[in-house]
C-alpha cells in the first residue's frame, strides 16, 4: 500500500517558532507526552519552559510546522546538535511530515557547520526512531548518562569529514554484497548504503569501516516503496554530497527507472557520475572499471 500523499508546501509550511508559539507548542508537548504515557519533568524539559530563546544559539533551531488554517500541525527542534521535540499530531501521520521536520532540522544546522548529530529516543517511540532512522541516523548502543532516562537509547549520524570526496551508494543487496563492494570502494569514495530488514548488520558495517580514512553511512529505505525514493536522494545529497555514483545491486533491479528519476539531478552534476546496475556474482573487473571512471576528477 501506498503512503498517503506526501506533504507538500500547499498544505504544509515549515518556520522557525516564534515566543507567540509557545503555548500551542507547549499543548503540542503536553500530547506528546500523554502519547508515551509520560509526564511533564521540569529538569528534562526545561528547553520548554525557556522557549524559545534556547533554541537562539548558533547552529540550534526549532520549526513548527502549520497548515493553511494556521494550525500546529507537527514541531522539532534541534539544541546543540541533538534533535528534540520532534512530533507529528496523529491525525497528520502517514504523509512525511516528521521526516521532512528532521530533515530540515539537519539541513539547518549543517549549514552552520555542524557535522555531528544525534537523537535521544525513548524506547516506547517507536515512530520518531523509524524517522531518524529514515534520516540515515543508527543506533549506537549507548545509553544517556542521565538517570531519568534510563529508558532511552541514542541514535547518532556523522557527515563526512572529507566531503570532497564522490559519493557513492548502495541500493539493494545483502550484506555479503555490501561487504565486497565496501571493501572494494571505501578507500576512495564515501559511501552510503539503503538498508530495511538488517539493522544490526547495518550499524555493524559502519562501525567496522569507518576509520580517520574511510567514511561510510547507512539510511533505512523501505525499497518496496519507490515512492520513498526521492526522500531518500535528499537525505543522501543532504548528509555525504551529490551522489557520484549508484550501485543497483541484486533484489533491486526493479527499482532501476525510479532511482533514475529520483537522483537525476545529482547523476547529471558531474559528467563522470553514472548508474550501474550490478551482477550476482560481482566481477570484479567491473568494479575496477567503475572505481576508474566514477572517481574521475
Amino acid at each position: 500500500m501506498n503512503d498517503p500523499a506526501p506533504v507538500s508546501p500547499a498544505d504544509c509550511h515549515f518556520r522557525v517558532a516564534s515566543a507567540a508559539d509557545a503555548p500551542a507548542v507547549n499543548q503540542l508537548f503536553a500530547e506528546y507526552l500523554a502519547s508515551l504515557g509520560l509526564t511533564p519533568d521540569a529538569e528534562l524539559d526545561a528547553d520548554l519552559v525557556d522557549f524559545p530563546a534556547a533554541y537562539t544559539a548558533p547552529g540550534d533551531t526549532f520549526l513548527v510546522a502549520t497548515g493553511p488554517d494556521g494550525q500546529l500541525r507537527g514541531m522539532g527542534g534541534i539544541r546543540r546538535g541533538e534533535l528534540r521535540r520532534v512530533f507529528v499530531r496523529a491525525t497528520q501521520r502517514g504523509r512525511g511530515l516528521a521526516r521532512a521536520l528532521v530533515l530540515r532540522l539537519l539541513q539547518s544546522a549543517i549549514a552552520t557547520g555542524q557535522t555531528q548529530f544525534h537523537g535521544v529516543i525513548a524506547r516506547s517511540n517507536t515512530s520518531i526512531r523509524e524517522v531518524d532512522l529514515a534520516c540515515g541516523l543508527l543506533p549506537t548502543g549507548r545509553v544517556p548518562s542521565h538517570p531519568k532516562q534510563r529508558d532511552c537509547e541514542t541514535l547518532a549520524v556523522t557527515r563526512p569529514p572529507d566531503l570532497s570526496r564522490p559519493v557513492m551508494l548502495l541500493i539493494g543487496g545483502t550484506p555479503a554484497h555490501w561487504r565486497a563492494l565496501l571493501t572494494h570502494f571505501s578507500p576512495q569514495f564515501n559511501i552510503l548504503f539503503a538498508w530495511h530488514d538488517s539493522e544490526t548488520t547495518a550499524v555493524d558495517l559502519v562501525r567496522e569501516q569507518t576509520t580517520a580514512a574511510r567514511w561510510v553511512g547507512a539510511i533505512r529505505c523501505d525499497l518496496a516503496r519507490p515512492e520513498r525514493l526521492p526522500f531518500l536522494a535528499e537525505v543522501a545529497q543532504t548528509l555525504a554530497g551529490p551522489c557520484r555514483a549508484l550501485l543497483v545491486l541484486p533484489g533491486a533491479e526493479t527499482l532501476l527507472p525510479a532511482l533514475k528519476q529520483a537522483f537525476a539531478p545529482q547523476l547529471a552534476a558531474h559528467p563522470a557520475s553514472q548508474i550501474v546496475q550490478v551482477t550476482d556474482p560481482i566481477r570484479p573487473d567491473e568494479l575496477t572499471t567503475l572505481l576508474s571512471a566514477a572517481a574521475a576528477r
